[in-house]
């Protein structure tokens, strides 16, 4: 029940008692710049934690408009152990079918328009694909909203960038996250 590169067991287990010892392979995907970090998405077959996608693609913006696969899947926002099937972009939030229609059947959600998220994590807005850095944007909002604590970032009609706390329905034109 040790976990060991396969060297490692290769050299420890080569004589003795544990010579008779099965290996199971465990695939740990570790990121491409911080070593030291799983990683959570993959640009072009490199692999990037979430700082490490942020760093590179602040150094080479084109970047971004590659497409942005997040590994292991995104999980629904009010069923964890369910897949996320859809992203309310009005709500930054991502669903399974059942928890999106459960949550917008009545009142101002009814006026939302879901984007259907497929396996491979590719957005569709009225069936048409969005963009690699469209996506990639919409789906890192959904997840920050999530993990990032109260402050989400908007646009407004003019494309000032504004900020609005969930918890307390404030506004606010200064970054919180600086």
């Amino acid at each position: 029940k040790d976990f060991f590169s396969l060297e490692g067991f290769t050299a420890t287990h080569s004589t003795g008692k544990r010579r008779n010892h099965t290996v199971e392979k465990c695939e740990q995907v570790v990121c491409s710049i911080y070593t030291d970090q799983l990683a959570t998405c993959e640009v072009e077959q490199t692999l990037f934690c979430d700082r490490a996608y942020e760093e590179v693609a602040t150094r080479q913006p084109h970047l971004r408009q590659k497409r942005k696969k997040i590994l292991g899947g995104l999980s629904c926002s009010e069923y964890p152990t369910r897949v996320a099937e859809v992203l309310c972009e009005d709500c930054s939030d991502l669903y399974s079918w059942e928890a999106y229609i459960e949550l917008h059947r009545r009142g101002n959600r009814v006026t939302h328009v879901p984007l259907r998220l497929d396996k491979d994590g590719i957005l569709y807005r009225s069936g048409v694909p969005c963009s690699p850095e469209e996506t990639a944007r919409l789906i890192d909002r959904a997840r920050k909203a999530r993990e990032g604590g109260p402050w989400l970032a908007f646009q407004d009609d003019q494309y000032n960038t504004f900020w609005f706390n969930l918890e307390d329905k404030a506004v606010s034109y200064s970054n919180q996250f600086l």
